[in-house]
C-alpha cells in the first residue's frame, strides 16, 4: 500500500510530560498541539497519523516494576497499561476539543511479543479503516502481552511509526522533541550547531559519533535520539520513509514546515544518496 501524504507524528513523552515528575502532562502543550494541528493541519490533504510515547506516565510505572522483579511481569501490566491509557486521555481529550478527529487505538489489543526472537507482532487493519474513513488514529507506545511463557513487553511509539511506514511506504515521520532538532556533538561531547539536512550515509556517520560519544560519557547523553536515529535509519534503508524529522513540539512555525516537507529550523534524513 502507497501513500505520498502520509505523515507520522510521533509526539515525545518529554513534550507530553513532565518528565522528571511522575503523572505530571503538560496540558498547555499539548492543548496548543492540538489547536495547531485542527488550525493548520486538518483539512489541508495531509493523511495523518498521531503516536504518543509514555514520558511520566508508562515509563514511570515500567521502571517501578523492573526495580521489583527485574523485568516487566504481569503483576505490573495492569499498572502499565492504565498510566498510558490516562495519558492518551489526556492527549485525546484535547484533540477532539479542538477538532481533531482522533481514534485511540491501543495497541495491546492487536500487538503481542515473542520473546524468543525478541520481536512484536501487530495487525493494523483498524489503522487502515480509520484512515480509509478520514479519520485520525492516535496510538501510543504500550505494554503488550508475550506469547506462552513470555513475559509482557514495551512496544515503543518509535516501533510502531516504523510499522506503520513500513505498510505504506514513501511516509514522512516527523518525531516531535523538546529541543529543535539534532546537534552535532563537540569532542568533547558536548551540542554544536543544528544539522538541517543528513542523507542515510551522513545520518549512519553520525549515529557512530554519537554512540562513540555516549560510550565517552557513560550513558546515552542525546537523551535517546541514538535509538530514534537507527530507527529512522531502517526506516529510509529498507524504503519505508521518504525522509525522517525531528523538530521542535513548541515551535509550531517549524512544525508546520516539517509536516509539510518545507525547509526550515529543524533535522531532516532525506532518502537520497
Amino acid at each position: 500500500m502507497t501513500s505520498d501524504n502520509l505523515v507520522i507524528l510521533k509526539l515525545g513523552g518529554s513534550f507530553l510530560t513532565f518528565k522528571d515528575k511522575p503523572f505530571k502532562a503538560r496540558r498547555r502543550a499539548i492543548r496548543s498541539l492540538a489547536l495547531f494541528l485542527a488550525g493548520r493541519v486538518i483539512g489541508s490533504g495531509v493523511n495523518l497519523v498521531l503516536i504518543h510515547g509514555g514520558g511520566s506516565f508508562g515509563h514511570y510505572e515500567a521502571l517501578m516494576d523492573i526495580r521489583k522483579h527485574g523485568h516487566l511481569s504481569y503483576e505490573g501490566y495492569p499498572r502499565i497499561a492504565s498510566s498510558m491509557i490516562t495519558l492518551n486521555q489526556i492527549v485525546l481529550q484535547e484533540l477532539v476539543k479542538a477538532g481533531v478527529p482522533a481514534v485511540s487505538l491501543p495497541p495491546r489489543a492487536f500487538c503481542i511479543y515473542d520473546c524468543e526472537s525478541n520481536t512484536h507482532a501487530c495487525s493494523y487493519d483498524m489503522v487502515r479503516a480509520v484512515i480509509e474513513k478520514r479519520l485520525i488514529p492516535l496510538l501510543f507506545g504500550d505494554v503488550i502481552v508475550g506469547k506462552g511463557t513470555c513475559n509482557p513487553n514495551i512496544i515503543s511509539g518509535d516501533d510502531i511509526a516504523v510499522d506503520i511506514a513500513s505498510i505504506y511506504r514513501n511516509a514522512r515521520i516527523v518525531f516531535t522533541m523538546d529541543v529543535e532538532g539534532i546537534y552535532m556533538p563537540t569532542r568533547e561531547g558536548g551540542l554544536g550547531s543544528l544539522i538541517k539536512e543528513m542523507n542515510a550515509r551522513e545520518a549512519h556517520n553520525l549515529l557512530m559519533e554519537l554512540e562513540r560519544v555516549g560510550r565517552l560519557r557513560g550513558y546515552d547523553v542525546t537523551g535517546g535520539i541514538i535509538g530514534k536515529l537507527r530507527k529512522s535509519l531502517l526506516c529510509i534503508e529498507k524504503g519505508f520513509c521518504s525522509e525522517v524529522a525531528f523538530v521542535s513540539g513548541e515551535k509550531k512555525d517549524s512544525l508546520y514546515k516539517a509536516i509539510f516537507g518545507f525547509p526550515g529550523e529543524y533535522t531532516v534524513i532525506k532518502n537520497k544518496v
